[in-house]
């Protein structure tokens, strides 16, 4: 299997467009954000002999050495296997760290390898929830006082829930939520790095909801 740096965006999201199992952190756009907040990465793909798998690498340098991550990756169509093993040669091609981080998204238990030891945390979720909103039964399975109150939202003037660029009331709220529930917030000029990238592909939207005028 030849591994080779890609340097093409549309080969490189054409090809993430035709996988199943992949999330925005392998875009590569996320890859540009990672160099805007001072990453240096990779962008490689494996073939045999035509394209299978992609891997977004990212280093990270931390107080106790510099590691690989690869977030929620490979993607791959097929030879998981093979793809894994050309992973961990590159790894050795590039540069030297202490350790790499990869964060699959794959079905549990679809992969196994005896060299992978668990992680102590996580740093992006490990098991995700997909919700098709395309679905006309979004209410079916939901409680019945639930179904009666979005129902009767939906029918509220004064509720309302519009598309918005508001990008710093969004952080004012992120922040009183990150004070309420006690978590380290992203700081301003990281969304707005974020909010940037994707929206120069329409990859990102924020909604704001008002009630009575008020965002709440």
């Amino acid at each position: 299997m030849e591994v080779k740096e890609l340097k093409d965006k549309k080969e490189w999201e054409e090809f993430l467009f035709s996988c199943q199992e992949k999330t925005f952190l392998h875009s590569w756009n996320w890859g540009e954000f990672q160099k805007k907040i001072g990453h240096q990465i990779w962008r490689v793909g494996f073939f045999d002999p035509n394209l299978k798998g992609v891997a977004l690498i990212i280093k990270i340098k931390a107080k106790r050495g510099s590691f690989f991550f690869i977030p929620h990756g490979p993607v791959v169509l097929k030879n998981r296997k093979e793809v894994f093993q050309a992973l961990v040669q590159y790894f050795k091609k590039i540069d030297k760290v202490s350790f790499a981080r990869i964060s699959f998204i794959w079905e549990k238990n679809s992969f196994q390898d005896n060299s992978l030891k668990k992680a102590p945390i996580h740093i992006h979720p490990e098991q995700t929830w997909e919700l098709d909103l395309t679905s006309q039964d979004l209410l079916t399975p939901m409680r019945k006082t639930t179904r009666y109150l979005i129902r009767k939202g939906i029918k509220d003037p004064e509720i309302e829930i519009k598309k918005s660029d508001d990008l710093k009331l969004f952080s004012e709220l992120y922040s009183k939520t990150a004070q309420r529930h006690d978590f380290v917030r992203f700081s301003y000029q990281y969304l707005l790095d974020q909010f940037k990238l994707f929206s120069e592909d329409n990859q990102i939207a924020l909604f704001l909801g008002r009630y009575k005028g008020e965002v709440v």
